[in-house]
C-alpha cells in the first residue's frame, strides 16, 4: 500500500511540474514584447526622376506585432517638401534659349499607417517589408527657375548658370502617398534599430496658388529614400 501511495505521489508531483513548465513556456511566449515606439529620420538618397521631388522628415512611429510575422504601424512626422516640375524650353533667337521650370518648397506635417511583415534572417537580424499610406499638409512658396543657355563664338553652347526665381507665390498643398518598402533591423531585448528603403512612390497632390487649385497624380520610380529608426520594445 505504501508503495502504491509513493508511486501515486511521484506521478502527481511529476505531472504538476510538467504542467508548470508548460505554463511557463506559454507565458514566456506570451510575454515577448509585441509593441515598439521610437523615432525615425527619413531622407532622399538620390533622385533620377524628371520631376525632381525630395521629401525629408523627422518623426515618431509606433509598431504592434500581432505575432512573430505580421504587424502594423502608425507614424507622424514633420519635414520639408521640394519639387521641380518638367522643363519648359523657350527659344529667344537662333543662338539663345531659356529653360523654365516650376519650383515648390513647403513645410509639411504627415501622418500615416502601414501593414508590415517580417522574417528572422539570422540570429538577431530580421528582414521586413511594408506598405505605407500617409497624408500630408503644408504651406510654402512656388516660383519659377529660369536658366539661360547661349551659343558662343566658337559655336558651342554654354550655360549661363544664372538660376533665379520669379516673384514667389504662397502655396498650400495636400497630398496622399502610397509607399512600399523593404528593410532590415537588429532586434534586442528592449531595443530595435534598423533601416528601411523606399523606391516607388504613388502620390496624389492638390495645390492652391494665387487662389487657383489644381491636382496632380504622380507614379514615381526614380526617387530613392531611406528611413533610419530606433525603437524601444515593450509588452
Amino acid at each position: 500500500m505504501k508503495n502504491i501511495l509513493l508511486a501515486a505521489g511521484i506521478i502527481f508531483i511529476s505531472t504538476t511540474a510538467f504542467a508548470q513548465t508548460k505554463s511557463l513556456q506559454v507565458l514566456a511566449v506570451t510575454e515577448e514584447p509585441q509593441n515598439e515606439v521610437g523615432v525615425f529620420t527619413h531622407n532622399t538618397i538620390s533622385n533620377t526622376s524628371a520631376n525632381n521631388r525630395n521629401v525629408n522628415m523627422l518623426g515618431i512611429q509606433y509598431s504592434h506585432w500581432k505575432n512573430e510575422r505580421v504587424g502594423y504601424r502608425i507614424m507622424a512626422g514633420y519635414g520639408n517638401h521640394y519639387s521641380a516640375g518638367d522643363i519648359f524650353r523657350k527659344t529667344v533667337n537662333i543662338d539663345t534659349f531659356i529653360d523654365m521650370r516650376t519650383r515648390r518648397v513647403a513645410d509639411l506635417v504627415k501622418v500615416g499607417a502601414a501593414a508590415q511583415i517580417q522574417r528572422k534572417f539570422y540570429k538577431r537580424v530580421y528582414l521586413f517589408a511594408a506598405v505605407e499610406l500617409n497624408v500630408g499638409y503644408g504651406k510654402g512658396k512656388q516660383d519659377t527657375l529660369v536658366d539661360k543657355t547661349y551659343m558662343t563664338s566658337n559655336y558651342t553652347y554654354e550655360n549661363s548658370g544664372d538660376y533665379f526665381g520669379r516673384p514667389a507665390s504662397d502655396l498650400t498643398m495636400w497630398h496622399a502617398s502610397l509607399l512600399p518598402s523593404v528593410g532590415a533591423k537588429l532586434v534586442f531585448k528592449r531595443i530595435t534599430a534598423g533601416v528601411e528603403f523606399f523606391g516607388i512612390n504613388a502620390t496624389y497632390s492638390t495645390m492652391k496658388v494665387n487662389n487657383k487649385s489644381n491636382g496632380l497624380f504622380d507614379f514615381d520610380m526614380g526617387n530613392l529614400a531611406q528611413r533610419f529608426f530606433l525603437h524601444y520594445r515593450f509588452k
